[in-house]
């Protein structure tokens, strides 16, 4: 045989060997095909297509006399070409497990579940199916699931059967045994979440709510409904259907409208959601108020305003609301005067503290303080200090009655004509008790000029003294005895006191002394007599 015969043979049996590739690629199985065109959306080609091109081609391979190295390229692109251009069929991936599979001698079923479930559970009846092959034990086997299907998320791959050697839940790969075997992928609707789009968290387990403000604003001042997804878990915080969720509330309370103040949210309102809860609008609704002002004023021991303690503070509360305002129970140096109330009964007669319930009209409450760190013990006697005075006592020339002579201080409340404290109030003296204790050479004297019945305010911070008066030389007159041994006929000087008046005795005493020695000469003549009669 000749060198060109022999090149001709084997070109020839290079065609041929390249017509059987192509039946060997046309007699792989469908499902896999299938499979994986339809995750790269390559579309199948059908057999019979396959089949047909490449008869085609080998007759005409058969019919030529002579085939050159040109005539096998040509042969290629030619073959391509037709098979290019053959009618592509599109028949969609079948699942279908109605008809037994035909099992051959030492062959296993290999079945394949996809399963698609909805938001609310149920199985979709558009998306997944089932297929079944069969396989010869001891070979590999890898199926797989598409890595992204929108709107979709897969929830777990199964297979029994078969060791899994794959880690990926969207790949099934291993090596195949004796027992038949069962690979499942789940599915579920993945179209919601936090921010309006899919979270990868199946939506069967999630739920959504809607929060709405009304009579204000929510605190960062928008008015817009607020819009949450949920996701309900169970006791070991896995995604689940029938577990629950803590609501996240939005920020409200503090911008109400005008005439309105804070308020509540709906009855119903739940802070631990259900599934039951799916689709619920829950309104948080501002009240409407009336303002509350609470006036506290100082007020120092001159009656003048203090700048430094107190204020105004202006408040707004729910009509129908309670209210409870009390001020400080303790204030050192202060005491609470009164506590008056407007536009509302106060329900607590403690001054120290308003309650009530808030009408229709608005609402002032005013404390009156007063300074308070007098008293007669020089401590505060809870007796404000600007209706009280000081006055002082000194005693000069002698002591007090009982004998001391230290300075005395006095506070004096003055009250008005009904008995109430008041800055234009009076009060009467207290003099301490004085007079019966002059120093030697003085006897009883009087107070100083300035002192008054009554006093008044005017009189705050006033002295006063006793002086006991001296004893003058006018006012003692000494009257001298007859001999020695008759001292008792020498004249003394007393001072009494009548209507203040110092009065001079002297001269009654002389009288009395001539009385005295007339009555001794006519008790002598009488005797005389008497006795002239008796001889």
């Amino acid at each position: 045989m000749s060198n060109k015969r022999v090149n001709k043979m084997l070109r020839i049996g290079s065609c041929l060997g390249l017509i059987a590739a192509i039946f060997s690629v046309a007699a792989l199985p469908g499902m896999n095909v299938a499979v994986h065109a339809e995750e790269n959306k390559v579309e199948p080609v059908k057999q019979d297509n396959l089949d047909e091109t490449a008869i085609e081609a080998t007759k005409d391979i058969l019919n030529s006399d002579s085939v050159s190295t040109e005539d096998i390229n040509e042969f290629e692109q030619s073959l391509t070409e037709k098979v290019q251009n053959k009618e592509i069929q599109k028949e969609p991936v079948q699942f279908s497990g109605s008809s037994e599979p035909v099992v051959e001698d030492n062959k296993v079923t290999v079945t394949v579940v996809t399963e698609f479930y909805n938001r609310d559970g149920s199985l979709n009846k558009e998306s997944g199916g089932i297929s079944t092959y069969t396989r010869t034990p001891g070979t590999s086997f890898n199926v797989s699931t598409a890595i992204y299907k929108r709107g979709w998320i897969l929830e777990s791959e199964t297979v029994t059967g078969m060791v899994d050697t794959n880690p990926n839940n969207y790949k099934a790969e291993g090596i195949i045994g004796n027992d038949d075997i069962m690979i499942k992928y789940v599915w579920r609707e993945d179209n919601i979440g936090p921010d309006g789009q899919a979270d990868k968290i199946p939506d069967q387990y999630q739920i959504k709510v809607s929060y709405d403000v009304v009579n204000g604003t929510w605190n960062d001042g928008t008015t817009n409904t607020v819009n949450k997804v949920y996701t309900l878990t169970d006791s070991e915080g896995n995604p689940s259907d029938q577990g629950t969720a803590r609501a996240q509330l939005p920020s409200v309370g503090n911008k109400p409208n005008e005439s309105f103040t804070r308020g509540s949210w709906q009855s119903g309102m739940k802070y631990t959601l259900t599934k039951e809860d799916d689709g619920s609008n829950f309104v948080y609704t501002y009240a409407p108020a009336k303002n509350v002002t609470v006036i506290t004023e100082f007020y120092n021991r001159d009656g003048s305003l203090s700048t430094v303690k107190g204020g105004t503070s202006t408040y707004t509360r729910a009509i129908g609301s309670t209210i409870d305002f009390g001020t400080a129970t303790y204030n050192r140096g202060w005491i609470l005067e009164s506590e008056t109330v407007t536009g509302m009964v106060d329900t607590n007669p403690n001054n120290y503290r308003a309650q009530g319930t808030v009408g229709n009209e608005d609402i002032t409450i005013k404390y009156v303080w007063r300074e308070d760190n007098i008293g007669p013990d020089g401590q505060a006697d809870k007796i404000p200090d600007q209706y009280q005075i000081k006055v002082t006592y000194d005693v000069v020339n002698g002591t007090w009655n009982d004998g001391t002579n230290d300075t005395i201080y006095k506070v004096y409340t003055l009250f008005d004509e009904n008995g109430d404290p008041s800055q234009d109030g009076t009060v009467k003296h207290e003099l301490p008790e004085v007079g019966n204790a002059p120093l030697e050479g003085y006897t009883i004297g009087e107070w100083s000029s300035n002192i008054e019945y009554e006093l008044t305010h005017k009189d705050d911070e006033a002295h006063f003294t006793y002086t006991y008066s001296v004893i003058s030389d006018t006012d003692v007159k000494p009257s001298k005895p007859s001999d020695t041994e008759n001292p008792k006929n020498e004249s003394t000087v007393k001072e009494t006191k009548t209507e203040n008046k110092v009065v001079n005795t002297a001269y009654s005493t002389n009288v009395l002394s001539v009385l005295g020695l007339f009555m001794l000469s006519l008790a002598g003549m009488l005797f005389g007599v008497v006795k002239k009669y008796l001889k």
